[in-house]
């Protein structure tokens, strides 16, 4: 809703600093529902029209694609991450690429999308770090990030939660732009 848009208005501005951008998003204490929210920021800086490169949390299976039974299809999708990505060898990136104009998309194909993957750069990095497998590497994500935003439910999160966040993100406290809070199911 409204607050998905506001926090992608949030992180479209930080563009202007860096360029592409990388955002760390953390969870303090037990957020279940921190990755659709993260999902849907990300969805609403796609429909905005950004290219977005965005980690979802998952470790890379590269060795399974290329190993699959379509030595064409693994080709055209292998792709060898920028260096600006962080931990571009063990975290897992999906690319969407910008789009000046929303206009009526034609019939999706693996050549359109590997032509516009090709041809496209990002303007923002983003790492889903919330209780994912990222969140097992934010020693070597933290130091990469331009903004770090934090998620937390304000009905589960405890001292210790927040005590433990700090101490995950050190001295890169001013890197945090906000805390977006988000309610648990009842």
């Amino acid at each position: 809703g409204h607050g998905i848009l506001k926090a992608a208005r949030s992180l479209r501005e930080i563009i202007a600093v860096h360029q592409p951008a990388t955002v760390l998003f953390l969870a303090a204490g037990p957020v279940p529902q921190s990755s659709g929210v993260v999902a849907d920021i990300v969805h609403a800086l796609i429909d905005s029209g950004l290219g977005i490169l965005y980690a979802p949390g998952n470790l890379e299976a590269r060795s399974r694609l290329r190993a699959s039974s379509s030595p064409s299809l693994a080709a055209s999708l292998a792709r060898d991450w920028p260096v600006t990505a962080p931990l571009s060898d063990i975290l897992k990136y999906e690319l969407f690429p910008a789009t000046m104009s929303p206009s009526r998309p034609a019939r999706p194909t693996l050549s359109r999308y590997v032509e516009r993957a090709q041809q496209s750069g990002s303007d923002l990095i983003l790492i889903n770090a919330c209780q994912t497998a990222a969140a097992q590497h934010l020693a070597g994500l933290i130091p990469s990030a331009d903004a770090i935003v934090v998620l937390a439910d304000p009905m589960a999160l405890t001292i210790a939660d927040v005590d433990a966040t700090l101490q995950a993100i050190g001295e890169a406290r001013d890197l945090v732009l906000g805390c977006i809070l988000v309610e648990g199911a009842p």
